[in-house]
């Protein structure tokens, strides 16, 4: 994930126009889909699942989900390329994003997803991250609360 400074600067430093999402942040591949964006959704999708506000994604007055699994026309959504690339027609789509749902979310990811954006790093493989390290000047790699531990001192002989 960028944080909201980040994607002005790409927007304003590279002319770019609409949502930033670059080609080469997959982190998993479905059928040759890459599907990082799309792990994105899930998860800020089922955001009000896992806070208890609603028993289904779809439930969300707010939500995308309406959208992208059931169909639900919201002329504020416009659908991405990679959301369309999961099926030829409307009803392969919606079928592949629902199975998306019916699979437990893979905590590994979860965790991963949750601690980048916690601290506005990208989220993606290392080759993406080390592109947008480049690109900003500083590092994207998540690093634990706090000033690192001193080494503890060692006695003299």
């Amino acid at each position: 994930m960028i944080c909201s400074s980040e994607k002005r600067f790409f927007t304003s430093n590279l002319l770019l126009v609409g949502d930033w999402t670059p080609n080469r942040c997959a982190t998993q591949k479905r059928g040759g889909v890459d599907t990082y964006l799309l792990t994105c959704y899930r998860y800020i999708e089922l955001n009000p699942v896992r806070a208890g506000m609603v028993a289904d994604a779809g439930d969300y007055p707010w939500s995308s989900h309406r959208r992208n699994a059931l169909g639900a026309h919201d002329p504020g959504i416009t659908p991405h390329p990679r959301y369309l690339a999961l099926g030829q027609d409307t009803a392969t789509r919606l079928r592949a994003y629902q199975a998306m749902f019916r699979e437990a979310p893979n905590a590994e990811t979860q965790d991963a997803l949750r601690a980048h954006t916690r601290q506005n790093k990208a989220f993606g493989n290392d080759r993406f991250r080390q592109q947008i390290e480049t690109l900003v000047g500083r590092s994207m790699a998540v690093r634990s609360r706090g000033r690192p531990r001193s080494a503890p001192e060692q006695p003299e002989k």
